[in-house]
């Protein structure tokens, strides 16, 4: 065997150096670096497959990851930021808002409450209003108006010295008062008798009156 020929353990270490990649300028240094690495790995577990009891023909593939460093926007990330700000912001001005509607709230359920407290004397003050009414009709009768006219125009006729076109003029008179007191008298027995089934007599309707003295 020639002494500059090479022996075939020299081969073999030509031949797996020869199949380690090699680095290259295209590339970024984080990516080269990466690659580097990953052809180390290879190359070492090509050694052990051998090593092993593989069979020396068989060939490997080798798969290269690639990592790249994260792409950052500065400008999106300041709008976040300032999004964030806002967001607290308007989170610490929504809390007073909040507070005075609460507020509020309170106010109106409180006002809502006494409303409630005061329909009672909402009632008794319109059954005050009524009785006070019926009363006055009862003992102001128009029919007692009307009489007293009619008695004034017969002593004007009896006792006045009038002339035949004047007295005339009070007799028409008369007999309107009378027709109208018989009509109002007529009205109001029915209104008097129906204010006694409703609230009873007047005795009655003062006494409920001077039970309820409080509203005006």
């Amino acid at each position: 065997m020639d002494a500059n020929e090479p022996c075939s353990t020299q081969l073999k270490a030509q031949k797996d150096e020869s199949e380690v990649p090699v680095q290259c300028d295209c590339l970024p240094p984080a990516a080269a670096a990466a690659t580097a690495a990953t052809a180390v790995g290879a190359a070492d577990l090509t050694s052990m497959t051998r090593v092993n009891g593989w069979n020396k023909d068989e060939k490997m593939r080798r798969f290269y990851y690639v990592k790249f460093p994260s792409y950052e926007d500065r400008n999106l990330k300041a709008k976040i930021d300032e999004a964030k700000r806002q967001i607290k912001k308007l989170n610490e001005a929504r809390g007073p808002i909040a507070e005075s509607l609460m507020f509020e709230k309170m106010d109106q359920e409180r006002l809502r409450w006494q409303l409630q407290c005061l329909k009672p004397w909402r009632y008794a003050r319109d059954e005050l209003g009524e009785l006070r009414q019926c009363l006055s009709k009862l003992r102001c009768s128009p029919s007692s108006e009307w009489r007293k006219q009619i008695r004034r125009s017969s002593h004007r006729l009896i006792h006045g010295s009038k002339s035949l076109r004047e007295e005339r003029q009070i007799l028409r008179e008369l007999r309107q008062l009378e027709s109208r007191n018989e009509r109002t008298g007529v009205e109001n027995d029915e209104e008097k008798e129906w204010i006694q089934r409703r609230f009873g007599s007047m005795e009655d309707i003062q006494l409920r009156i001077e039970v309820i003295p409080f509203i005006g």
